[in-house]
């Protein structure tokens, strides 16, 4: 599963492009590896309900970390998720 909030990139991925568009290389790269054989499904996910993943993609971390775990969530993601299970709305960054 990918999920974005973006639907034009959804749009971008899953239909033609034009050659002149900024990120052809890489729309076209995405496109080869949905070629392959496995199983991928995009999804479309409203940003206010996204923002743990927001929060966690624009997190400063080393450029040499690939994967680290914790035992409890950041406490500025606590708020957050919080918030999630609270149904409270995010204001838009």
């Amino acid at each position: 599963m990918c999920y974005t909030d973006s639907q034009t990139v959804l749009d971008l991925i899953s239909k033609s492009y034009n050659s002149y568009q900024y990120h052809v290389a890489v729309i076209a790269s995405i496109q080869d590896m949905l070629k392959l054989d496995w199983d991928v499904t995009f999804s479309h996910s409203k940003r206010e309900d996204s923002f743990s993943a927001d929060f966690l993609a624009k997190h400063d971390t080393p450029n040499d970390v690939e994967l680290s775990f914790s035992e409890s969530p950041l406490e500025e993601l606590e708020i957050i998720l919080l918030f999630n299970v609270l149904r409270v709305l995010h204001p838009r960054a």
